[in-house]
């Protein structure tokens, strides 16, 4: 089995490319929302209304994949900060 390394700047630069990348997602997502908008001018009956039917529930999945990694990265920054105040407290034993 291979060496895990792991250090609080490794895990406060992850905690920022989720946050990063939940936003490049949702200008992606928006970005496809507006040329739907667009051309949804021109659709009626029930292409429209399968249309508007999909587009609630991939909003509603992106709001939730948008929480999720809203979740681990404040959480993977709070395991940094946890490794640092744990590093400090240790080294503080042998300062003694």
């Amino acid at each position: 089995m291979g060496d895990l390394s792991i250090t609080p700047a490794a895990l406060t630069a992850s905690a920022g490319e989720l946050r990063r990348e939940s936003q490049r997602i949702e200008g992606a997502l928006r970005a496809l929302e507006q040329e739907a908008n667009r051309l949804r001018g021109n659709w009626d009956g029930a292409a429209r209304v399968a249309y508007d039917n999909a587009q609630r529930a991939w909003s509603m999945e992106f709001e939730h994949m948008k929480t999720v990694l809203a979740r681990i990265a404040s959480a993977t920054e709070s395991i940094a900060e946890d490794y640092l105040t744990t590093d400090r407290n240790s080294a503080k034993l042998f300062q003694r």
